[in-house]
């Protein structure tokens, strides 16, 4: 069974309980270790990632590099999941035998999402948590990952 190294529990005890219980089954059955780098996310973190390819002109925020945008929520006039307390979302990322840093390759991403989603639903099939779940690969659930989104954000998964 893997285990959440300190940075992933602590961002592990900000979650909504639903999203403990699919971590908590993931951990048990996942063939990639994995960790969490985002749960609750004050305003300013959430504006500081907003930024990201964005530029200020003209006292609005435009994007001047779309593969740079993380985000379409500022944290204070549009809020994310990641901005309730608890939060309503995580990142999520791979580790690798052999790799020191964070690997947010698409097979492990893709792999970890649809991994979560499946235990997400069949824990909400089951009763046992309260929420349906999404992911950043299929914003509008249809079952189509990746081709039909308009923004792709991989390692997030939410509660709907």
């Amino acid at each position: 069974m893997l285990k959440l190294g300190k940075h992933s529990k602590e961002k592990y005890e900000t979650l909504h309980s639903d999203l403990r219980r699919i971590i908590d089954r993931a951990l048990i059955y996942s063939n990639v270790d994995f960790g969490i780098s985002h749960g609750y996310r004050l305003p300013e973190e959430q504006f500081e990632l907003f930024k990201q390819g964005r530029k200020k002109k003209y006292n609005k925020w435009t994007v001047i590099d779309k593969s740079k945008v993380i985000t379409q929520l500022d944290g204070y006039e549009k809020l994310s999941k990641h901005n309730q307390d608890p939060s309503e979302a995580f990142d999520f990322f791979a580790w690798v035998p052999g790799k020191k840093e964070l690997m947010y390759d698409k097979s492990n991403l893709v792999y970890l999402a649809s991994m979560f989603l499946t235990i997400g639903a069949d824990l909400y099939n089951r009763g046992e948590i309260e929420y349906k779940v999404r992911s950043g690969l299929n914003w509008d659930m249809d079952g189509e990952i990746i081709t039909d989104q308009n923004f792709i954000d991989m390692c997030h998964l939410e509660l709907v």
